[in-house]
């Protein structure tokens, strides 16, 4: 699953996990975008999924992992295109 949506994202695609899309340059959640370099932390604490923007004590996306679908590979995927993943 991971090649093939890697492949889907180096082609220019996004793709949704639940309420939160990726693609090779941004996060989009909510009507909100976070470019990659605007990433500060994606943290898995408890059960969910944190995102931060750099320079921010609060979270930018939070959602429970169960309620994401696909996190493990979201969480994969993230790790390649932020280089400063805190899993």
């Amino acid at each position: 699953m991971i090649p093939e949506i890697w492949s889907q994202l180096q082609a220019g695609h996004t793709v949704a996990f639940g309420k939160l899309a990726i693609s090779a340059t941004r996060l989009a959640a909510f009507g909100k975008e976070l470019a990659w370099e605007e990433v500060g932390a994606i943290r898995v604490a408890h059960g969910g999924i944190d995102v931060r923007r750099k320079g921010e004590d609060r979270s930018w996306y939070y959602t429970q992992a169960k309620s994401m679908p696909n996190y493990h590979v979201f969480l994969a995927l993230a790790a390649r295109l932020f280089g400063g993943n805190e899993q």
